[in-house]
């Protein structure tokens, strides 16, 4: 990626959300992603399953329901790739929240949330 890429990697929760921004002229949203590396020993680890995707949602009530905007398809984003997504007429208010995150991973076991190592980082710029 180029320029000043937010980039999340190693083990947490992986989520950037706007603040509230004015969509009302608004017509699409655009930017660069990449999820997951080729090199295993740095940090930011290659895809592996569905799961290591993103999620990019919107909010129009600041974040308490959150709305489907695309999903970043694991196997499609491991270079950087443009995308342009369409904003539904119900995301283009005065105050709409954006929420790219990586769902989490769920032991079966357990039943507790797994946040470790093992899950590949990426990065979304512009």
């Amino acid at each position: 990626m180029e320029g000043d890429a937010l980039v999340f990697d190693g083990p947490g929760h992986k989520q950037a959300e706007t603040i509230d921004l004015d969509l009302r002229d608004a017509r699409f949203v655009q930017y660069h992603a990449a999820i997951g590396g080729t090199n295993q020993s740095s940090l930011c680890l290659p895809v592996h399953q569905r799961s290591d995707g993103l999620l990019l949602q919107y909010s129009t009530n600041a974040g308490i329901s959150w709305h489907m905007l695309n999903e970043l398809d694991y196997l499609s984003y491991n270079t950087s790739t443009y995308d342009y997504i369409t904003l539904p007429l119900n995301a283009r208010t005065n105050s709409t929240r954006l929420l790219w995150w990586q769902p989490y991973i769920i032991d079966h076991k357990t039943g507790l949330v797994m946040m470790g190592t093992d899950r590949a980082g990426w990065a979304i710029e512009n």
